[in-house]
């Protein structure tokens, strides 16, 4: 992992749990609670205008399991498509970036009654702060309820 990585995460605060590669690792014992996500690139680092960073993507989910799995599926099936095909097909540009760099994930439940909306926003916030742009994945700001 990247310094400004490990150093982004604990910053924040440290993640409840990471899986090395979203398509080969086991996703059977991701919590079904609510919380955000992180999808870093495994092979390289995005420049954004106050530095660079592996994050490509903060999401939310009021279940991890099945969110994560879902971002799963759309990912293996972009995956399993020929260079010749991508033509024919329309993915979020977070797959794409997932496709050509790798993807791990780190995780946050929430804590208390915390939303996930929220905790979602604040790690948007917190990464905004830092490199002074949302993730490359992301289509537009996230606002807290």
């Amino acid at each position: 992992m990247n310094y400004n990585l490990s150093r982004f995460l604990a910053e924040y605060r440290d993640p409840d749990g990471h899986l090395f590669d979203l398509l080969k690792d086991d996703i059977d014992y991701l919590p079904d609670c609510s919380g955000a996500y992180i999808f870093t690139s495994t092979r390289t680092g995005f420049t954004y205008p106050n530095g660079k960073s592996q994050i490509l993507y903060i999401g939310k989910a009021n279940n991890l399991y099945s969110r994560i799995k879902g971002h799963r599926s759309s990912l293996k099936k972009l995956s399993s498509l020929r260079k010749h095909e991508l033509k024919n097909e329309w993915y979020y540009k977070r797959y794409q970036y997932m496709r050509q760099f790798g993807c791990q994930v780190f995780w946050y439940s929430t804590r208390g009654k915390q939303d996930p909306k929220n905790l979602e926003s604040e790690l948007i916030e917190y990464f905004y702060d830092k490199y002074l742009s949302i993730p490359i994945g992301n289509g537009a700001f996230s606002f807290r309820q």
